[in-house]
């Protein structure tokens, strides 16, 4: 199994809600389910300028000198986590939506934005703007991203992945199974990882015929 980043193991201890909220958790139950999270005065993965904080308002409760705990109070408002490099965002928003073909020039329905493939943002090459590349992104329609996050959201809360035959696909995913593994690459295969990439799978071998009923 891929090394998941310390970041992603204190979320998941905290465990935030849909409004990126959470309990208070002291920094000796977070060690005791992932050892790996024990920290000096440097805070390690709960610095300020981590990709925790930048993706949280995150709070650390001090008691004497040292960190107590943690808690998570929302989603950080100028967020720079989803960061994506300029000269990528403005090539995506200018490509029609790969799920309705709605163009950019469809101006009294669009609004494209440039979607991050992977819905759990857990690949730490993508954190940085400078390894990011324009494959890493696909155009979506404001509100087919909108859709796509709540799939992803369920997906990263009960492990199961997105089932494409529940909206008419033959196949359920080109690649894994129906549980996604704690990897940067475990979206790979679903269907809202690439709307492109599994058509294209999908559909291949298939011919049209002028008049088949």
């Amino acid at each position: 199994m891929a090394k998941i980043a310390l970041w992603k193991l204190a979320e998941k201890v905290l465990q935030p809600d849909s409004k990126g909220c959470s309990r208070l958790v002291t920094k000796e139950e977070m060690v005791s389910q992932f050892p790996e999270l024990e920290h000096k005065n440097g805070c390690s993965w709960g610095r300020s300028d981590g990709p925790l904080a930048r993706k949280y308002v995150l709070k650390r409760v001090v008691k004497g000198h040292e960190v107590y705990g943690y808690q998570l109070a929302g989603f950080a408002a100028q967020s720079d986590f989803k960061s994506i490099r300029a000269d990528i965002k403005k090539q995506i928003s200018q490509l029609p939506c790969v799920v309705t073909g709605v163009s950019p020039a469809d101006t009294e329905v669009a609004r494209i934005e440039c979607d991050h493939k992977n819905g759990r943002y857990d690949d730490d090459r993508l954190e940085e703007a400078s390894s990011q590349y324009v494959t890493d992104f696909q155009p979506l329609h404001r509100n087919v991203n909108l859709i796509k996050r709540s799939h992803c959201k369920r997906c990263e809360q009960t492990g199961k992945r997105f089932d494409a035959t529940t909206i008419g696909f033959s196949a359920p995913w080109t690649q894994g199974g129906p549980t996604r593994p704690d990897s940067p690459k475990g979206c790979a295969g679903c269907y809202w990882h690439d709307v492109k990439d599994f058509h294209a799978k999908v559909s291949a071998g298939y011919r049209y015929i002028q008049g088949r009923g």
